[in-house]
């Protein structure tokens, strides 16, 4: 994955991060997957997997 698209993601997961008021540290792991794609993990076991990022961003939040 390009670094451009991980930035972007970032970047978007930030700003959910900031509007959902979290403003605590948050140990999780996402890993892109080619050819697209991410790996959620929190403290070393895998917690999902998602093609998009409407997808990631609802298992961060419930993962909140």
């Amino acid at each position: 994955m390009s670094s451009h698209k991980t930035d972007r993601v970032n970047r978007v997961i930030a700003g959910a991060l900031r509007l959902w008021g979290v403003t605590a540290r948050v140990d999780l792991q996402i890993i892109p997957v080619e050819p697209h794609g991410w790996l959620v993990f929190r403290d070393g076991r895998l917690l999902a997997t998602h093609a998009g990022l409407p997808g990631l961003l609802r298992t961060l939040r419930d993962a909140l």
